[in-house]
């Protein structure tokens, strides 16, 4: 009887536990662990709720927690013994950029990912990214035909012995009616609808190419204003169609993904179409732009979104195409990316175009970990250093101006793939193809800081930091229901002790662990 009874107390413990956390904590070779989901057993995560007036709700996320949720009354609050380490001060009054919103990529291997699970996981993974009960993603980026995050190289118009400038044979592929379309249809179920979707191209058919191959470093063949540039600018309106016909809906397009990676990786292998700041002007100039709103898709409709590549070429991208007058009437934003070229994240060219160019947003479109050739496992299970180099990113970039953050993969395997050519990487979720199981990543919880607490139509409000604040990243959001949110970050191996002040009637005094993210979340009217 004794032993029952035991049985039952841990029983209800490990239940407490499980609660406390909406985890089953699950440990790999790694600093950290995930969180496991069975057909048996998958705990959901939990939704958020509205503070009451003189409260503050906690949510923290660590290599030891996944949002941790506790409310602080704020008559309750004392100071602390010790001074603090920082003191943050929020700047009511400087009031920054309106926030598009964070989300993920409809890749082709995250569908052929899902349907290796049975149904009811598959659901629960589109739940836990796009509802309430989830992470609660806002943004959606949609390749147009393949990447190299698909089990094969194809576009819409390949299959034809010669060239085919009519487009006659345009048409979408399996890939879309079997893997993207369904998935994008479900989250926007999931949405009810409001859900923004952006779309990007990897490569033109190889006919339209200089090197006459799908793969590989090839230009658009000729110049802007011929005829090979104003297909493709034909091929995206196609593109753009055949979705709507499928009731998707586009809020953006960028005007080509990474045109410049194949200067920078050698013997580039995937799927890319090359262009240089100029024949890009030219082609928007020219082409895109008088195409787009010829068929109705003009800057009013739909946000053109220029680059979509890594932050180095923010600077001289933007001074070679934005300072053109007809060129950048046709463009409402700009894309990046976050990849490192030799160690240097270039943050401080946000600032710099932001400066010059402050009536274009800027809005980062891609994100992966594991992408270093360096990265011996590009997919790791349970690693909360890479946690913490997402909500780095993410709060370094919301800080110059920054609007939206959207992450690569949605799903993949634990391999990192499937991928054309073997490439590989990491992701949010991971699946275990063998095993009917996925796990939540770290990184799930640490961007969940960000997307599932600052809805779209947030207000950034700046900040100033006094004391020691190395290790330390934070940015504050006025929400569009009058709430207060800050996500603060400490990276360092021990707490940190500070004083929140302006973000309630009363200095708030907090510790933050070692290796944690925390959101704070308060009615506007606490604030003083």
């Amino acid at each position: 009887m004794a032993f029952q009874l035991l049985k039952l107390v841990l029983t209800v413990l490990q239940f407490q536990l499980i609660l406390t956390d909406h985890c089953i904590k699950r440990y790999f070779d790694q600093n950290s662990f995930v969180c496991a989901c069975d057909t048996r057993s998958c705990p959901s995560i939990p939704g958020t709720t509205r503070p009451p007036k003189g409260y503050i709700d906690q949510w923290i996320s660590s290599s030891q927690h996944r949002f941790n949720f506790t409310q602080i009354d704020l008559a309750r609050l004392t100071k602390p013994l010790n001074p603090p380490t920082l003191v943050i001060t929020l700047k009511l009054n400087d009031r920054r950029q309106t926030i598009h919103g964070f989300g993920g990529a409809f890749t082709d291997a995250t569908r052929l990912n899902l349907l290796t699970l049975p149904m009811a996981l598959q659901d629960q993974i589109m739940r836990d990214y796009f509802s309430t009960d989830g992470i609660d993603y806002s943004i959606g980026r949609v390749p147009i035909a393949g990447t190299d995050f698909s089990d094969r190289a194809y576009t819409y118009d390949d299959n034809n012995d010669e060239e085919d400038l009519e487009l006659k044979h345009f048409a979408l592929q399996h890939e879309d009616t079997n893997l993207k379309i369904p998935m994008i249809k479900r989250a926007l179920e999931l949405k009810n609808g409001t859900f923004r979707l952006i779309c990007s191209s990897w490569s033109s058919p190889g006919w339209m190419k200089t090197n006459g191959k799908l793969v590989g470093a090839g230009y658009l063949r000729g110049l802007p204003g011929g005829r090979y540039y104003k297909t493709w600018a034909k091929y995206l309106i196609k593109f753009l169609d055949s979705y709507a016909e499928e009731g998707i809906n586009f809020w953006a397009m960028t005007t080509q993904n990474e045109p410049d990676i194949a200067f920078e990786v050698s013997d580039f292998s995937f799927q890319t179409l090359l262009f240089t700041p100029e024949n890009m002007r030219d082609w928007v100039k020219y082409d895109l732009g008088p195409e787009l709103e010829k068929s109705g898709y003009g800057k009013d409709k739909l946000n053109l979104l220029l680059l979509d590549d890594n932050r180095q070429l923010l600077v001289n991208w933007t001074q070679v195409i934005l300072t053109d007058e007809t060129a950048a009437s046709f463009i409402n934003g700009i894309a990046f990316h976050w990849y490192k070229i030799n160690n240097e994240p270039h943050y401080d060219e946000l600032n710099v175009v932001h400066n010059n160019f402050p009536n274009h947003f800027l809005i980062a479109t891609e994100a992966c970990e594991g992408y270093q050739s360096s990265s011996a496992i590009k997919a790791q299970l349970g690693n909360w250093t890479r946690a913490e180099t997402y909500a780095k990113d993410i709060l370094e970039d919301l800080n110059r101006y920054t609007t939206g953050w959207v992450d690569w993969n949605l799903v993949l395997d634990t391999k990192g793939g499937p991928s054309t050519d073997g490439n590989s990487a990491d992701a949010l979720i991971l699946v275990d193809t063998d095993k009917n199981e996925y796990y939540r990543n770290p990184m799930f919880y640490s961007f969940g800081h960000f997307s599932k607490f600052i809805p779209p139509d947030s207000v950034y409000i700046g900040h100033q930091v006094q004391g020691n604040s190395a290790g330390v990243y934070l940015a504050a959001f006025e929400d569009p229901s009058n709430q207060m949110v800050i996500v603060i970050l400490n990276t360092n191996d021990n707490p940190v002790d500070l004083v929140i002040n302006k973000f309630a009637t009363v200095p708030v005094s907090i510790t933050l662990d070692g290796h944690s993210i925390q959101t704070l979340i308060t009615p506007s009217s606490n604030v003083n």
